[in-house]
């Protein structure tokens, strides 16, 4: 900068001259440094807005960078979602189809191919008319234009879809419109499953269930499902119309409260009867059981259960099954019973051996009286055939097995004898009474043996013998006439000694009476 002296003496021109040049020049000089200054101001403002610039252009650069990678990611992952709906539903089972605004196919996957029987080559850009002219889609082809037209989907539950070999299949087909990013449709998304199997299971299902209520319904038991609750009270969903012929009470007696059901149950029974439920429910184990009940009008019936617990869905156990009044069948076991002891009774206290065999020729019992005579124990013998256990070392066996076959092939009793060596050492006689027991149908179901000792018999039969060989030798021998005449009269004998004095033989005479010989 320059500095300027104060005057020191009179100014002359040249000094007042450069003076105003002075002056001139440090008014130029504060006119230079106020642009000098605007021009820095201007220049930090400007290398402010450069930098404000270059702050943005990177802001911005770096927003389109993640613009950018947000929209390759979502082009990868819309890529990698047509990948995976390509791999779904050329994979799936169910057929699916999609139509442009025209009702043109542009796309179906192989399921839907197999459907209508077509290649995608045939039908892609095409129209169901234009695709198949018979029209047999024509019902599908007027619902595609009505999902078009009113936006709103549509859906068939048994929809039939012809074959080309003249059947049909059941399809269940859902119909629904594709938008695009501003609302408006642009398409058809179809979705059919073939139910042909499944519509068929079922109708097997229903007919087999028409089935089980004409069954429940005719059976002579009664059939029906017994719900406890998870609050401890009962009722019978389901109950066959035999409830009253049991019970006594109609299926709307017990369908929301089975306790009507449960107070028909005999004082005796009943405590046992709820245990075992109780008991039923806990293990899940089947509930049989036979218990007493009393009837309003039929009085004390015995009746026999038979169910099967479950978890019920809404909470609580259920058991389906089935009951039945056995009380007659009680009473004949009961009879039988009666009659089997009267038999045990009769063949424990009789002399002679009893033996019984099944239709294989295996013993199911033997008396005690068979005990006594072989020595060998009823474990020995029951169970076995004659061959696999005789009852002595000099037995017949085949004698006994001859026997058991012919009743159970003629059902006709078979009669024999045969010999027995006691423990003893004695030889003993018996003769083998063979009889068939036959079941209710009638049919032989097993053979009777009664054995009774003859070797008393036997042996008077041999001294009958002896003495008639002695009476024949004495009288054949006498010289006196000799007769021998039976109750009625008629004469059984004639010794040689009459036989001669008559002249006549001996076989004229024979089962006459004297008036009848002469």
């Amino acid at each position: 900068m320059f500095q300027l002296d104060r005057p020191t003496k009179p100014l002359q021109v040249d000094e007042v001259m450069a003076s105003d040049l002075r002056l001139q020049l440090h008014a130029l000089q504060q006119q230079v440094e106020a642009q000098h200054a605007q021009f820095q101001a201007s220049r930090e403002n400007l290398e402010l807005q450069l930098a404000e610039r270059t702050a943005e252009l990177h802001e911005n650069s770096r927003r389109l960078r993640e613009i950018v990678g947000e929209y390759k990611l979502k082009e990868e992952l819309a890529l990698r979602g047509e990948r995976e709906f390509r791999s779904l539903v050329e994979n799936i089972p169910d057929g699916i189809a999609r139509w442009d605004r025209e009702g043109r196919y542009y796309y179906v996957n192989p399921a839907y191919e197999l459907t209508v029987q077509s290649p995608a080559a045939e039908v892609l850009g095409k129209t169901f008319g234009e695709t198949f002219p018979d029209g047999r889609f024509a019902l599908l082809d007027q619902a595609i234009a009505n999902v078009i037209e009113t936006g709103q989907p549509q859906r068939f539950e048994r929809l039939l879809i012809p074959q080309e070999d003249g059947a049909t299949r059941l399809y269940e087909v859902s119909l629904t419109p594709e938008w695009d990013a501003h609302g408006e449709i642009v398409g058809v998304l179809s979705i059919g499953r073939d139910m042909t199997e499944q519509f068929h299971l079922q109708e097997v299902i229903a007919a087999r269930e028409q089935e089980l209520r004409a069954l429940a319904e005719s059976s002579p038991g009664m059939m029906g499902s017994f719900h406890l609750r998870q609050d401890g009270t009962v009722c019978m969903p389901y109950v066959s119309p035999n409830i009253w012929e049991l019970f006594g009470l109609r299926p709307q007696d017990v369908v929301d409260d089975a306790s009507p059901l449960l107070m028909r149950n005999h004082p005796d029974d009943a405590l046992r009867v709820k245990e075992s439920i109780a008991e039923s429910a806990r293990t899940m184990l089947p509930w049989r059981q036979e218990y007493r009940i009393l009837h309003p009008t039929r009085g004390e019936r015995t009746l026999e259960s038979h169910t099967r617990p479950q978890y019920h869905p809404d909470g609580g156990i259920v058991w389906h099954g089935y009951v039945c009044d056995i009380t007659e069948r009680k009473r004949m076991e009961e009879l039988l019973q009666r009659r089997e002891r009267d038999f045990h009774t009769l063949v424990e206290n009789l002399p002679d051996p009893i033996f019984r065999y099944d239709r294989d020729g295996r013993r199911t019992y033997v008396s005690p009286a068979v005990e006594r005579i072989t020595g060998k124990t009823f474990e020995e013998l029951v169970g076995r055939t004659p061959s696999e256990t005789p009852v002595s070392a000099v037995t017949d066996t085949d004698l006994l097995v001859r026997g058991i076959r012919s009743v159970l092939e003629t059902g006709q009793p078979f009669v024999c004898e045969g010999e027995h060596l006691r423990p003893d050492g004695r030889l003993s006689h018996f003769q083998h009474h063979f009889g068939p027991e036959r079941a209710a149908d009638g049919s032989v179901a097993g053979v009777l043996l009664v054995s009774r000792d003859i070797t008393e018999r036997k042996h008077i039969e041999e001294l009958l013998r002896k003495r008639e060989r002695e009476f024949r030798t004495l009288a054949e021998n006498a010289p006196d006439n000799i007769a021998r005449y039976d109750l009625q009269c008629h004469i059984i004998y004639l010794n040689p000694r009459l036989e001669a004095l008559q002249c006549v033989p001996a076989a004229e005479w024979l089962d006459k009476t004297p008036s009848e010989a002469h």
